[in-house]
């Protein structure tokens, strides 16, 4: 089930980035690291329910094939994203500082050790990132095999981060409707963002509602920033109040 579910998603994401007019970003498959759960917690973070970094995906095995689908597909399309490294010498050459200036729409312009770290476009991020990965599971839950129907219908559905998925929804809605333009060209915008590091769709965003850059910009990806969002860019509210995990129910 798990090499299914690596294979289809690396497909489903290249097969997207055609439909962008984007290049192919190779990650090899033997950069996608599924470890048992302990092995997770203790050697990559224990936090997280799954984690990207430096071009590696690293994801714990699930008793649920919907979870693990999940996860993997959330976290591939953080590691296809536009992604820059900062690396400062110190006094020591032997030592180097290296940090993750940016990932998708995420800006981090000081290490975490800075006293003036901060993190710009964290919620923003994370949304567009589970935006993304909802298009992968929709290919995804129509190929990978061992899954049955029932599993198939909640991978379609399944979401991380419902909150702000529900805030970029509604920002392309807005955007279209003020520019009287496609969503769906919109939503390939602001996806070639993504993926490319591009700013066109918060450009267009900012036109239509002075300030959003501002509003998006310190804001992190808990359902309550999603709603400060949502208030400070005059969207529609409904439908923000939702668990920001994967039900493994499937209720």
């Amino acid at each position: 089930m798990e090499q299914s579910a690596i294979h289809e998603s690396c497909i489903a994401l290249d097969r997207l980035l055609k439909r962008l007019g984007l290049p192919s970003i190779d990650i090899p498959e033997d950069r996608i690291h599924v470890l048992t759960k302990r092995e997770f917690r203790e050697k990559v973070s224990g936090r997280a329910e799954a984690k990207s970094s430096l071009g590696h995906v690293y994801v714990p095995r699930q008793t649920d094939p919907v979870e693990f689908s999940t996860f993997l597909t959330h976290e591939l399309s953080h590691a296809a994203s536009r992604y820059n490294l900062q690396v400062i010498q110190k006094e020591d050459p032997r030592q180097l500082h290296v940090w993750e200036r940016r990932m998708g729409l995420m800006f981090q312009p000081r290490g975490a050790n800075d006293p003036k770290f901060e993190v710009f476009f964290g919620g923003l991020n994370e949304g567009v990132t589970e935006y993304c990965a909802k298009l992968l599971r929709e290919d995804v839950a129509t190929r990978q095999s061992g899954l049955d129907e029932t599993e198939r219908e909640r991978l379609q559905r399944a979401t991380e981060y419902r909150s702000w998925v529900h805030v970029v929804d509604e920002m392309l809605k807005l955007v279209a409707k003020e520019e009287g333009v496609s969503y769906a060209d919109l939503r390939e915008e602001l996806l070639r963002d993504h993926f490319a590091g591009t700013y066109r769709f918060l450009r267009r965003l900012e036109r239509c509602r002075k300030g959003a850059v501002k509003a998006l910009r310190s804001l992190e990806s808990d359902p309550e920033s999603a709603l400060t969002a949502a208030r400070a860019l005059g969207l529609d509210e409904t439908g923000w109040r939702m668990p920001d995990s994967v039900d493994p129910s499937g209720s």
